[in-house]
């Protein structure tokens, strides 16, 4: 078989899911592809994948060459049913929400014509395509990554964002340049329970969101990265924790996951801080206007919100950290 059969006879069943229904629905996929599997000829490769931004999970996205059939809010005999078709040669048409027809090996997840057809995703491209837990250490650290940062006028951005619409290498330097041990923290907690944003890029992109932290821990002279993750939600656990495994494989730094209770405060840059000391009342501190200042009561300093930042004048980017300003050592004012 040549390489160019090899491409267009490959197939790849992709489960995307946030809940331990789509668990079911994966081991399920890959048990029937594991029956179904052709000594003589491709695997049928599952791969589990967070939403690409759809509420109706889990998805099958069914590939085999440049095709692809979507089937959405499938359960486990459903799973198996599809990898059944396709290891008999046919791409499961029937019954698609979908069909798309593509290049090979594309970076995205594809889309026919329509409304998400417009324009080009950014901060979700690749999710519900790739592997969430994909990690690259990133090109660009240390005082080369400021340095970056710095020319290109990313600012902060999100009303928890310390740095809100300020630019984000002063903050990083500020935090930088103050005593004590900085911590870059990535706050996954969402503000708002009905648009789940966090929980989406951590889910679909976990890799990448880390990919910022680590480029902001690095900045900050950072050995510690501490990721808060919704107590609940064991799926973004379990990815952010594979992500944590590979930094500690690839780089230098220590990542730390720590489940807390989602709430409303604890998009606050301070409040979720309270979270993570585990104080009984959460709530923003004190601090008088404009003042910069804040930490854990152990004396580490820290960065947060690693997925909000952009540049000034451009549209929205790939996740990349900006700061919570640096603390006063041992309080938080």
């Amino acid at each position: 078989m040549t390489t160019a059969d090899a491409d267009a006879d490959a197939t790849t069943v992709r489960v995307a899911f946030d809940d331990a229904d789509g668990v079911a629905v994966l081991e399920a996929a890959r048990r029937a592809a594991d029956a179904a599997s052709d000594p003589d000829g491709p695997p049928i490769e599952t791969l589990a994948v967070g939403s690409p931004g759809t509420v109706h999970l889990p998805l099958a996205a069914v590939t085999r060459g440049g095709r692809t059939a979507v089937h959405r809010s499938v359960d486990p005999n459903e799973a198996a049913s599809l990898v059944s078709l396709l290891a008999d040669g046919d791409l499961p048409v029937d019954g698609a929400d979908s069909v798309v027809e593509h290049e090979p090996d594309p970076d995205d997840f594809p889309v026919d014509g329509g409304p998400l057809s417009a324009g080009t995703r950014r901060t979700l491209r690749g999710a519900g395509w790739t592997d969430p837990t994909d990690f690259a250490s990133p090109p660009a650290m240390g005082e080369r990554a400021l340095e970056t940062v710095s020319r290109l006028g990313l600012r902060g951005r999100g009303w928890g964002d310390a740095r809100q619409d300020e630019p984000l290498a002063e903050g990083w330097r500020e935090a930088r340049d103050a005593e004590g041990d900085p911590v870059v923290v990535v706050n996954g907690l969402d503000a708002d329970p009905k648009a789940d944003g966090d929980r989406l890029v951590l889910a679909s992109l976990a890799g990448r969101v880390v990919a910022g932290a680590v480029v902001a821990a690095s900045a900050v002279d950072a050995a510690e990265v501490v990721a808060v993750v919704p107590e609940d939600d064991p799926v973004v656990a379990d990815r952010v924790s594979a992500v944590a495994d590979r930094v500690a494989d690839e780089t230098n730094l220590t990542v730390e996951v720590v489940g807390a209770e989602a709430d409303y405060m604890t998009a606050e840059h301070t409040a979720v801080l309270e979270s993570i000391e585990g104080n009984d009342r959460i709530e923003a501190r004190r601090r008088p206007p404009r003042r910069r200042r804040g930490g854990c009561s152990n004396g580490r300093r820290s960065c947060t919100r690693p997925e909000r930042s952009r540049p000034s004048n451009a549209g929205s980017p790939t996740p990349t950290p900006s700061t919570l300003t640096p603390p006063t050592p041992g309080l938080g004012s």
